[in-house]
């Protein structure tokens, strides 16, 4: 991978269980970490949801790997980037070497 290719800010959000004060546990989403990354636009989808039609927005994210402070990240976590808030639908290592991360999101239009 191209150091040249990584050149979008993406911020990775990641959301834990807290106690308000009330004591109620609420669930917060806060900045983790931010990174330098590829992304592409991938071609919107429609899908359908309740009430009726929705429109998808998806990216693919490529960051390079390990990454101490992403190592718990999943499919709870999302991604900001571009100004929206997408949520993180898949993770994978494309080359099987451990060197980077191949992140699929997708947020509603």
């Amino acid at each position: 991978m191209k150091s040249g290719a990584l050149n979008k800010r993406v911020d990775f959000l990641s959301r834990t269980t807290s106690t308000d004060a009330y004591g109620q546990r609420v669930e917060v989403t806060g900045t983790t970490t931010t990174r330098w990354a590829s992304v592409k636009e991938l071609p919107a989808v429609e899908t359908q949801i309740a009430e009726g039609t929705a429109r998808i927005r998806r990216i693919e994210i490529l960051i390079r790997a390990p990454i101490a402070d992403l190592s718990a990240i999943d499919t709870r976590w999302q991604v900001t980037y571009d100004g929206r808030i997408f949520d993180i639908t898949s993770i994978t290592d494309p080359d099987g070497y451990d060197r980077s991360r191949l992140i699929h999101a997708e947020a509603e239009i």
